[in-house]
């Protein structure tokens, strides 16, 4: 897959940010009730009654650690380069499973009509994003200049005509 493409179907992703996360979400447990059923299978056959508990505490261990921290990790500190070697591969998972990801999608709405919720809440609030400016600024990242920069844009919205 070309450059092109990648950046194409990774701002696809972020354009469907729900589905490609309905998609995900999916994929994640399809392959973690799979690895655990089958290594339920595998261990009761090797050693009987105490195989339940075996399988358990390795597939435990092995989802958490291969399937959950290090990929998160990993994506985290190479975030760019991640998201184009995985944009294409998660781009035909959503085409593939898009009847799926619209029903979930679907029972999603109903449980957020019935709690109350459009679900349109956002995703980072005012004093969630100052803390990560503070935390960013403390870690090098942007000047004080910066921070007080975007600190200020963010005030904006509350400063009325007569204080300028």
């Amino acid at each position: 897959m070309t450059a092109t493409k990648k950046t194409a179907a990774a701002l696809y992703i972020i354009e469907h940010f729900d589905n490609a996360l309905t998609t995900i979400l999916i994929c994640n447990n399809v392959v973690n009730l799979s690895c655990s059923s089958i290594a339920t299978v595998l261990c009761m056959n090797l050693f009987g009654d105490a195989g339940s508990a075996i399988a358990t505490g390795a597939t435990t261990f092995l989802v958490l650690t291969f399937g959950e921290i290090v990929p998160k990790c990993l994506a985290k500190e190479h975030c760019d380069a991640f998201s184009l070697k995985t944009a294409g591969l998660l781009r035909v998972l959503m085409t593939l499973l898009t009847p799926l990801v619209w029903i979930f999608t679907r029972f999603k709405m109903i449980a957020l009509k019935i709690a109350g919720s459009s679900g349109d809440a956002p995703s980072v609030t005012e004093n969630e994003l100052k803390y990560i400016v503070e935390s960013i600024e403390e870690e090098g990242v942007l000047e004080e200049s910066e921070s007080e920069m975007v600190r200020s844009a963010l005030d904006f919205d509350e400063t009325t005509a007569e204080e300028i």
